[in-house]
């Protein structure tokens, strides 16, 4: 936690942040990402985490309540795993076990706002679809290629939830920016994202299609740009083990 005041996180601009990652805090296995600082989702992809589950919790929540920004918040924790990393370290969860999705009576569909560096987006902390998390450990890269996208084009391929390009936009002042996605769960998403941003659609706008077929058909009609953005999910294999809430946007 003291390291991540020292980044200045959470503040005005930011409240959605990771706040434990991983190997990189010493702790393999765990990460926890606070979305739209009311919520924390917790990220377990080793046996130790799902044995100390009840502790984790704990430490988890006392330590936020030490923080002044959440010193008056009820920080809900929500709880994921991933079973193909538990199964590598001999550990399987059962389905009666509420580890893998912690059920809710709000429902899957209750839209939480978390904010980026300004960037307003919809998240859905417990749906168990694409739309579920925020991907925290790309806030750095989305800033650095703002910096770039002044008056310009963009093109955001396996555009997800719009980052990329709503940071080009809000943040960058591009000309214009484009964002593909196979998935219209994404789209659908990022159109979302713009539209709560308040953003004029002829200036940013996003389509389901596959981005091989829509490079294709771009180079045929002559189409350009002068900054384009290609960030790929994870293989199926890979995002079995990734965290939930915390890759790639």
């Amino acid at each position: 936690m003291r390291l991540r005041v020292a980044m200045n996180l959470p503040s005005d601009m930011t409240d959605t942040y990771r706040l434990v990652n991983g190997e990189g805090d010493g702790l393999s296995g765990l990460a926890v990402d606070i979305l739209g600082g009311s919520t924390a989702i917790v990220m377990s992809s080793a046996a130790w985490c799902e044995i100390h589950k009840e502790t984790i919790k704990s430490v988890l929540a006392k330590l936020l309540k030490q923080h002044q920004s959440y010193a008056n918040v009820d920080i809900d924790i929500v709880w994921r795993n991933t079973p193909s990393r538990l199964r590598q370290d001999g550990y399987e969860v059962m389905m009666k076990d509420d580890s893998a999705s912690d059920e809710d009576d709000r429902g899957e569909q209750l839209a939480l706002v978390a904010m980026e560096s300004s960037v307003k987006y919809l998240t859905y902390p417990y749906s168990d679809g694409q739309k579920t998390g925020f991907y925290c450990d790309q806030r750095e890269n989305r800033l650095m290629i703002a910096q770039l996208c002044e008056n310009k084009r963009i093109l955001d391929l396996c555009c997800y939830n719009g980052g990329f390009a709503l940071n080009a936009i809000i943040r960058g002042s591009a000309a214009s920016a484009t964002g593909v996605d196979s998935s219209q769960d994404a789209v659908d998403a990022a159109i979302e994202n713009a539209s709560l941003n308040g953003l004029d659609a002829k200036k940013i706008s996003f389509m389901r299609d596959d981005i091989a077929t829509f490079m294709k058909t771009a180079i045929e009609d002559e189409e350009e740009y002068d900054v384009i953005v290609l960030d790929p999910p994870l293989s199926n294999d890979e995002s079995e083990g990734a965290s939930l809430g915390g890759s790639n946007t």
